[in-house]
């Protein structure tokens, strides 16, 4: 569905300058390790979240409120920056992350510039590096690597989304690539999170789900653009799947340790 492209960049301007203006206070919550893992994760999703968004605004499409994602996303990263400042010892990638973070963020605050689009994945591509570094560390000391791969599930249905969008505007090559490594990937973590002995009945049955909406997505992207809504139903399925990683995180973040 095509919105109305004035209204549509009204709100979007309305809603820069809301975040350009607000400010994100930390909590004072302590976090053990399995939270910080969580959040360290929740970082490699939400940039590629970020930038979703505004590819999706760039092309005028309108599934999942793309501005207010945009927002809620850009939020949501810079008060786990304020987490991870005073619970990681790893303040050097980290600091590196927020530099990178800050460009990244100035670019996309601007109206969508299709030109800007390899700028801001080589970006992107640094911040998850710099979160897998801070992960590394954590995983050195608590081993929770079922919350880590998790996460990446949540990492990956964005960055399939990312690289679907790059696609349809224009861009091939190593984006094509990248996304079909993603699909690879998600297939087989879905496989290594099935093997985990401590799973219970909800993680299953969200690891079955999760099987299913990858084989639906590997179907529609094998029609191609004949498949009617094509990026609409590629972004109702990484939607989907987006979702459902979030739980099933959250449902590892809260076992037992063993």
């Amino acid at each position: 569905m095509k919105i109305n492209f004035e209204k549509y960049f009204f709100t979007y301007f309305l809603a820069t300058l809301f975040i350009s203006s607000s400010t994100v206070n930390a909590s004072n919550k302590q976090h053990n390790l399995v939270e910080l893992i969580d959040i360290v994760g929740q970082q490699r999703m939400l940039v590629h979240r970020v930038l979703v968004s505004y590819a999706q605004i760039g092309q005028v499409q309108s599934f999942g409120n793309p501005v207010n994602t945009k927002i809620n996303a850009i939020k949501q990263f810079e008060k786990n920056i304020d987490i991870l400042k005073n619970s990681v010892q790893a303040q050097q990638p980290l600091l590196k992350m927020v530099n990178t973070w800050n460009k990244l963020k100035v670019i996309t605050l601007a109206i969508p510039d299709r030109r800007k689009m390899k700028i801001l994945i080589g970006y992107n591509e640094d911040i998850v590096a710099y979160a897998n570094e801070i992960m590394s560390l954590l995983l050195n000391k608590d081993g929770r690597n079922a919350v880590n791969i998790a996460g990446k599930q949540r990492m990956l249905s964005q960055r399939i989304a990312l690289f679907m969008l790059m696609e349809n505007w224009g861009f091939k090559d190593s984006y094509t690539t990248k996304m079909q490594i993603s699909l690879a990937n998600f297939s087989l973590n879905i496989k290594h999170l099935k093997k985990n002995k401590d799973n219970n009945e909800q993680i299953n049955k969200l690891l079955n789900s999760l099987d299913k909406d990858y084989i639906n997505l590997i179907k529609i992207i094998s029609r191609g653009k004949k498949e009617r809504d094509y990026s609409f139903s590629i972004s109702r399925y990484t939607s989907q799947m987006l979702r459902k990683s979030k739980k099933m995180t959250q449902l590892y973040v809260r076992l037992p340790a063993v």
